[in-house]
């Protein structure tokens, strides 16, 4: 294929393009498919195709979009590299007939509602969160448990809110964002902050140092997509502690706060052979010696 243009781009199949670079999906149902994200390391399926619209759609991260949305992010190109790049390989654009109907349909399914939000009482719940080395009390005073549907199925998750209402909600079985996505202040009055991807790695911080709470306002991103959004209120602050994760979006997450402030410490130099923080706590509670 020759001179392929945007719009021939668009219409090859989000499916094929990912199996070709050796993605398949852990589950399908009808025109939605589960994948383990291309984005990050996971052990359950955020990621979702929906191949009668052609686009997808990352749970973990609140973002999505077409073909040429994912190539330039996983391939860090720009669009007519893109284009140059699909142009050498053996895709099929395929013009799929719209039934507005249906896609409609398959919109609002998709869609995470909250049934109700509640204390954290699920015993559940509560395993997965002590098999992450997480302090239990400290849990409950920052989160919730919540109902909600996806595609008419109900879950039961542990909630976290953010700033704009939205929720991250998790579980040792899903893990999905309810809309509008946004980063999580928690304000104690500090001028300093530590700054982290996930709310599982606050919650780790503040186990590992339960005397630190006063010390230190905290920043939750929910995801690194959010992190320009905080970059205004991070510079109001005297130090800033990044603990971000140990891949390649979390590095130039890291990047952009160290280049972006003076006053910015890499905190991943404390568990450079980690993925993030929770993933050293849980191991140096293995080893039995937490610190």
């Amino acid at each position: 294929m020759s001179n392929l243009t945007c719009e021939q781009a668009r219409l090859i199949p989000i499916i094929e393009y990912l199996k070709h670079l050796g993605f398949n999906p852990q589950n399908s149902k009808g025109y939605n498919h589960w994948y383990i994200s291309p984005f990050r390391n996971e052990k359950h399926a955020s990621f979702k195709i929906n191949s009668l619209r052609n686009i997808w759609y990352d749970f973990g991260e609140g973002c999505g979009g077409n073909l040429i949305d994912l190539g330039t992010r996983l391939h860090q190109c720009s669009v007519s590299d893109l284009l140059q790049m699909l142009s050498g390989s053996n895709y099929t654009p395929v013009l799929i007939p719209v039934d507005r109907a249906a896609l409609n349909k398959q919109e609002e399914e998709s869609k995470v509602k909250i049934i109700g939000a509640y204390d954290l009482v699920d015993q559940s719940l509560l395993a997965y969160l002590k098999s992450r080395g997480i302090n239990l009390n400290i849990a409950k005073k920052y989160c919730q448990q919540a109902d909600f549907t996806i595609y008419r199925k109900k879950y039961t998750a542990i909630s976290f809110a953010n700033k704009s209402g939205g929720y991250e909600l998790r579980s040792s079985l899903i893990k999905v964002s309810s809309s509008p996505k946004d980063f999580t202040l928690i304000d104690n009055g500090s001028k300093n902050l530590k700054s982290v991807e996930g709310y599982m790695d606050f919650l780790s911080l503040l186990t590992m140092h339960p005397k630190d709470h006063a010390d230190f306002n905290y920043l939750i991103l929910n995801s690194v997509n959010m992190l320009s959004r905080a970059l205004d209120i991070m510079g109001d602050y005297k130090n800033i502690f990044a603990y971000y994760d140990q891949n390649s979006a979390g590095r130039k997450a890291t990047e952009l706060v160290m280049n972006t402030f003076k006053n910015a410490v890499d905190a991943s130099v404390f568990y450079p052979k980690f993925e993030d923080v929770n993933d050293y706590w849980v191991d140096q509670l293995s080893r039995g010696k937490p610190r």
